[in-house]
């Protein structure tokens, strides 16, 4: 750093207010309190070697690390450091629920690239996007070839009105879905 232009070392140490900020804003998943504290300490150590060329940027570097620092010990103090309950609650609360449907294939036919395609083209009826794999599945004591689907979705209901109309488009007497990590079966005799 002390071998840098003054200009590179100005943008340097407005880069690291704006990590450090964000850092204590959103910091980044998995992050516990002491790597973000070590990670302000590489920081300041950075910041130093680099001092010497803009004291309002150097003055707003050391306001900002205090505040950050000041911040995350009392993150900790308060027991919020990696809490595995309050880490699941709002992983849940971020995001949209992943519900599963396993396209059965109870005629243990081969899976052809057609109905891949045409599995994908049910799904973008209702949903902008989706994961769509081969898988295997043991059904009646048999290995069979499946396709497995995970669709992001808040609606439980589309994701069943889904398999309800893969029931009918491949001819299946049902189709499993996971929702809340749950089985269950909606067969074709649903539909309606």
């Amino acid at each position: 750093m002390a071998r840098k232009s003054p200009e590179a070392r100005v943008i340097k140490i407005a880069d690291m207010i704006s990590n450090i900020r964000a850092l204590v804003a959103s910091p980044p998943a998995g992050w516990s309190s002491g790597r973000r504290l070590g990670y302000l300490q590489g920081c300041r150590q950075l910041a130093d070697a680099g001092r010497g060329v803009n004291g309002e940027i150097e003055a707003l570097f050391d306001r900002t690390a205090a505040d950050a620092e000041r911040s995350l010990k009392e993150e900790t103090a308060m027991g919020n450091d990696n809490d595995a309950a309050a880490m699941r609650q709002l992983e849940s609360a971020i995001g949209q629920p992943v519900h599963l449907i396993y396209l059965t294939n109870t005629s243990n036919r081969p899976i052809t690239e057609a109905d891949v395609g045409m599995l994908c083209r049910e799904i973008a009826r209702s949903f902008p996007a989706a994961t769509v794999q081969h898988a295997e599945a043991l059904f009646e004591g048999c290995r069979r070839p499946i396709l497995v689907a995970r669709i992001r979705s808040d609606s439980t209901e589309s994701v069943v009105a889904l398999a309800q109309r893969l029931c009918l488009t491949f001819d299946e007497p049902f189709v499993g879905i996971e929702v809340d990590g749950r089985y269950i079966r909606i067969y074709a005799d649903d539909t309606g």
